[in-house]
């Protein structure tokens, strides 16, 4: 999820939504939900993120942005991404 959310973070603009799924429907496999995100608050959307301080930083494959109450490292290249919360 860090990866995704700080892909959505570095490019993410005014009235801009983050809508993570890990499947396109629900699947019930003998009375089990089996989508992961169904009607699950996330950790990550319970935390103050705050205005941005401006735009994204980019050196080579490794994007940088900061939030007021948040971090974003991002590197696309080796599909990972790391948020620091203040």
């Amino acid at each position: 999820m860090n990866y995704a959310a700080a892909l959505f973070l570095i490019v993410a603009e005014k009235y801009s939504y983050f809508f993570p799924v890990d499947q396109m429907g629900v699947v019930t496999r003998g009375g089990k939900q089996s989508n992961r995100l169904w009607m699950q608050t996330l950790p990550i959307f319970k935390k103050r993120l705050g205005p941005p301080k401006g735009p994204a930083v980019k050196r080579g494959y490794i994007y940088t942005r900061e939030f007021k109450h948040c971090s974003v490292w991002l590197d696309i290249e080796k599909e990972v991404g790391k948020l620091t919360w203040r």
